[in-house]
């Protein structure tokens, strides 16, 4: 009990307490980040050269199941593209209950897959002229919200945190003690 009376106790348990908000304090920093990184896949990601913020991976998601229903409407009217329609449904229903970034990414891609696959057999499948005309109205926005998720800077930021944040010294260090979970990569 006498050794907390001393210089070297106080100094100790003040060096300890300062450590541990230190320790705290980075960590509620890096979680901040972690979330602001997050946020830019349901939110868009600023471009500072360009002076916007981009359309977000989630809203161009939610394009790919929009269209992706509308080639299922039209889809349902030929019987003979059943088991592609099917397979687009499932796709649709994966996607649109992803809980994770990384889920979606799967679940695109299965979409993806799904779309391209019906959009072939539907080549052959003696569609209307305004079903052609439909269907090829879906396909574009498809691609183009396809491509435009290739083309978002979400994963740079994720990169971004990862090096630029956690790959920085005093954090590198110690960072198994106070970094957050990280963002998810849309990959």
């Amino acid at each position: 009990m006498e050794f907390f009376k001393t210089r070297k106790a106080a100094s100790a348990v003040l060096a300890a307490v300062i450590l541990v908000f230190t320790l705290v304090g980075m960590h509620l920093s890096l979680a901040r980040l972690s979330k602001k990184t997050t946020a830019m896949f349901y939110d868009g990601v600023y471009l500072k050269s360009e002076g916007y913020t981009s359309a977000s991976i989630e809203t161009h998601l939610e394009k790919r199941l929009d269209a992706s229903l509308g080639l299922v409407t039209v889809a349902a009217n030929y019987p003979a593209l059943a088991a592609e329609t099917d397979a687009l449904r499932t796709a649709r229903s994966a996607l649109s209950s992803a809980g994770t970034i990384s889920a979606k990414y799967a679940a695109n891609t299965q979409l993806e897959t799904a779309w391209k696959t019906l959009w072939s057999a539907m080549d052959g499948a003696g569609l209307s002229d305004s079903d052609k005309s439909n269907a090829a109205d879906y396909a574009k926005t498809l691609n183009s919200a396809q491509n435009a998720i290739a083309a978002n800077q979400y994963n740079s930021k994720v990169s971004e945190y990862e090096t630029d944040v956690l790959g920085r010294f005093p954090v590198s260090a110690v960072k198994g003690l106070v970094a957050p979970v990280p963002p998810e990569y849309f990959a």
